[in-house]
């Protein structure tokens, strides 16, 4: 593994570097997320990703993890500037054809480069993809503004890039704000308007069990998205691909397969 940082579109993008394969791999984390604290059993241990098969370039999205100051440019324009950077550091590091891998929040820059970039991306994995915009849809979120209510687990995650716990909340307290004015910035949902006219595969993973995205999201995607497949875990969470990255790992492997044999 190898780890660095680029300016990219005025932000200090920090990003690490997993194998040295032909097939290439954007992972895009969630909300304050970064690769090691959302991706962790798909880049070491059993059944991560073989390096000798695959590039993986693990970035901290604009304002998240090590990729700030600034801060995060909350607003309805948040996820077009985090595909632009996205698709800037990819292009910077030389890799002009992917498969962009994402996590919850980084589906939604997932989603908008697929859009944006059409004949860069190769395919899109999708897990715990949220794109309804409702109170409804939002409540689960919001409720868990408290993050020393959070499993001890789950802050252990992040403690290595923001240090202590009172940091994790503030980050999360720019998200959960976010948030509560979504309707806003997205009255009529995020990109569902333009799903119908994504021309990459997609595979989309989903834990019926998921406390934060019910399964009508995945639903609506693999309904308007041309090629796209859903695939359900009965007894999975949010965090499916960390209960279940054998499963992810063979799905994801023979989604890719398809994708090279789509051109």
């Amino acid at each position: 593994m190898t780890s660095g940082q680029l300016d990219i579109n005025g932000w200090p993008i920090w990003y690490e570097k997993f194998g040295t394969g032909s097939e290439i791999m954007l992972f895009l984390p969630g909300a304050i997320g970064t690769g090691r604290s959302d991706f962790l059993p798909q880049l070491e241990g059993a059944h991560s990703f073989d390096h000798r098969q695959y590039t993986i370039i693990a970035m901290e999205l604009p304002g998240w993890g090590r990729s700030r100051p600034p801060e995060r440019p909350y607003g309805q324009n948040v996820y077009i500037n985090d595909a632009d950077v996205a698709a800037k550091l990819m292009e910077t590091l030389g890799y002009k054809n992917y498969i962009v891998f994402c996590f919850s929040d980084g589906g939604k820059v997932g989603l908008t480069m697929s859009i944006r970039y059409p004949s860069r991306i190769k395919g899109l994995v999708l897990i715990s993809i949220f794109t309804i915009i409702s109170p409804k849809t939002v409540a689960p979120t919001l409720a868990t503004a408290n993050t020393s209510k959070w499993p001890q687990e789950i802050l252990d995650n992040y403690l290595p890039v923001y240090g202590n716990e009172d940091n994790i909340q503030k980050m999360w307290d720019g998200y959960i704000n976010f948030c509560k004015f979504m309707f806003k910035s997205f009255p009529n949902g995020y990109v569902n308007s333009k799903l119908e006219t994504i021309r990459c595969p997609v595979f989309v993973f989903h834990g019926d069990l998921d406390p934060l995205v019910c399964v009508d999201h995945p639903i609506l995607v693999e309904k308007l998205v041309p090629y796209c497949q859903l695939h359900r875990f009965p007894k999975g969470g949010h965090n499916c691909h960390h209960r279940y990255p054998a499963d992810v790992k063979r799905l994801t492997e023979q989604f890719i397969r398809e994708c090279n044999d789509f051109r």
